[in-house]
């Protein structure tokens, strides 16, 4: 399968940078997935699972708090406050406990859902900071 550039950005930096074959990840729209030779786009991400796939080294998770996505022909860039990778599962279920907080946060629930989506960001920004320094 054809490889094309990515790059995973945050505030902490370059999560990632290199060749991948397939990317995944979630508009407001839906799920988008994006190969080499994509049209370019511009599109803004909500919280989720994002998935890359990059040859020998197989599928890599990150739960991503939202974001941009910038599809271009030369390369793609992910840019998120929040991008923490994990297994499959953790990060099926921090998507899905962030996406909760968010639908709740939609319907009027505001002030519970708000510090539960702090307190979930503040969880995914210890777990990685923990992650990196191995603590």
């Amino acid at each position: 399968m054809a490889e094309f550039r990515f790059r995973l950005l945050s505030p902490e930096g370059e999560i990632f940078s290199g060749e991948i074959e397939y990317l995944s990840c979630f508009t407001p729209e839906g799920s988008l997935g994006v190969l080499a030779g994509h049209y370019p786009l511009v599109a803004k991400l909500v919280p989720g699972e994002t998935l890359y796939v990059r040859g020998s080294d197989g599928e890599h998770w990150f739960v991503l708090s939202g974001g941009f996505l910038n599809v271009k022909r030369d390369e793609t860039v992910v840019i998120s406050d929040v991008a923490l990778e994990s297994t499959k599962e953790e990060v099926k279920e921090l998507a899905s406990r962030l996406g909760s907080i968010r639908n709740r946060l939609e319907i009027g629930e505001k002030p519970s859902a708000d510090r539960e989506e702090l307190e979930l960001k503040r969880r995914i920004k210890e777990t990685l900071s923990s992650m990196r320094t191995g603590k």
